[in-house]
């Protein structure tokens, strides 16, 4: 890569993978975007990247916190005025933008306000950036991840003994590792949308037991639902056969 790397939100769980995998591969120079130094909903923030530097942008802010007003402030506002700002100033970049799977079945998400936010992204995107690529993955997860995501809250109740109710419902796991095949080869550049998915379809309630069976299974009392959800997209798209290891990298969260 000739191009100066730029990480956007590169404390958050995405970004800092992003950030230790560039680190250690990438033959230009890599710099983290994070608050205060960088805020995507903050103008005067912008005016700190290279003028005279052909960018490599990874956009990996998101806002998914259930609170309508701060999702669209940052997934959407912030987003079209950085893109419009980069325009405005004819800078030259490739924007690499990371969204949902979700997006691609909107009309089944129109209540999910952070769903929504990410088409929309998308498709502003696609109309403004003469470079870009779009990567959308299915449920991103791993070693370093925010506690209240969906496998470390899990988790985290049973090393604490707690007793925990999990719905019976199906999906796919990506794990954030795995992300380092996009790269290789500069694989991201040669396509403006990735689906990154390899199509493995898993039961949340196996992999509970997974965890339960590794932490203590007589600590907490685990009630499975009988309700049945199909959160899974089945088709295989960028991988071409190769198989995430989902399990091998549960096993790895759940023993730190």
């Amino acid at each position: 890569m000739d191009k100066l790397l730029l990480i956007l939100g590169a404390k958050g769980f995405l970004g800092s993978y992003l950030h230790s995998y560039f680190e250690a591969v990438a033959t230009t120079k890599v710099i983290p975007l994070y608050r205060p130094l960088f805020d995507i909903c903050d103008k005067a923030t912008y005016e700190q990247l290279p003028p005279d530097k052909e960018l490599l942008l990874f956009d990996a802010i998101t806002v998914n916190n259930w609170n309508k007003t701060d999702i669209k402030c940052v997934n959407i506002h912030g987003h079209k005025n950085f893109i419009d700002w980069l325009n405005s100033n004819n800078r030259r970049y490739h924007y690499v933008y990371f969204s949902t799977l979700s997006t691609l079945k909107i009309s089944e998400h129109l209540a999910n306000d952070y769903i929504v936010s990410k088409f929309i992204a998308e498709n502003y995107i696609k109309e403004h950036c003469k470079n870009y690529t779009i990567i959308r993955v299915s449920f991103l997860f791993g070693k370093g991840e925010n506690k209240n995501r969906l496998l470390s809250r899990i988790i985290n109740k049973v090393q604490m003994g707690e007793d925990i109710q999990v719905d019976d419902v199906f999906l796919n796991l990506t794990p954030v590792g795995e992300l380092g095949i996009l790269f290789k080869n500069n694989e991201f550049l040669k396509s403006r949308e990735i689906n990154f998915i390899d199509g493995v379809t898993y039961r949340l309630q196996e992999l509970v037991s997974i965890i339960t069976e590794k932490i203590n299974p007589a600590k907490s009392q685990v009630t499975f639902t009988e309700k049945k959800i199909n959160l899974a997209f089945n088709e295989n798209y960028f991988t071409n056969g190769y198989t995430f290891k989902v399990k091998e990298a549960l096993v790895q969260m759940i023993e730190g």
